[in-house]
């Protein structure tokens, strides 16, 4: 009767952290960041933390400007649905903490200015239309970012921006609805 109790309480525990690891718990390890090569992990981190001093460090030593992170999910979809999770460059990054002289950095070392995020298909120049980002929409129309460029459901920048200015901005540069 002890030993069946016993085993009990052990069954209980896993449940509970199971529910605790699926649940709540999951966000524990938010940000999961995977790099092929510690540089280009040093500069997604750099990136991430605003960090302008360290980005020039990171790139001048060869990180790659192009470098790819795993987007922020919770630990259960790492582990049981990898392909929902979005695979995008650090340049998204840059772009949606509004770090207007990392995006410039990241694009004089190289950066591919038509990117896309492997969940959406959203563009660099998406992103900053649709986070408001008027002054990176500038920076990346200026280093002829596609402004028709379309995702996996047929949105274009001009169609996902909200402000009256960027709106304005991306018809001036010819896009189209």
């Amino acid at each position: 009767m002890a030993k069946r109790m016993r085993w009990k309480r052990i069954d209980m525990i896993f449940l509970c952290a199971l529910a605790l690891l699926l649940g709540a718990g999951s966000y524990l390890f938010y940000m999961v960041h995977l790099p092929q090569d510690r540089l280009d992990g040093a500069l997604i981190v750099a990136v991430l933390q605003g960090d302008k001093a360290s980005v020039i460090r990171d790139l001048n030593a060869g990180a790659n400007p192009n470098a790819v992170s795993l987007a922020a999910a919770p630990l259960w979809v790492h582990l049981f649905r990898p392909k929902m999770i979005a695979r995008h460059p650090v340049l998204m990054d840059a772009i949606w903490l509004g770090e207007d002289d990392i995006v410039g950095d990241l694009l004089d070392h190289g950066a591919n200015v038509n990117v896309r995020d492997d969940f959406t298909g959203w563009s660099a120049l998406m992103y900053a239309a649709y986070y408001g980002r008027s002054s990176t929409c500038k920076i990346l129309l200026a280093r002829e970012a596609d402004v028709n460029a379309t995702d996996k459901k047929g949105e274009t920048a001009l169609t996902l921006a909200k402000s009256p200015t960027i709106i304005h901005m991306l018809q001036q540069a010819g896009a189209k609805e």
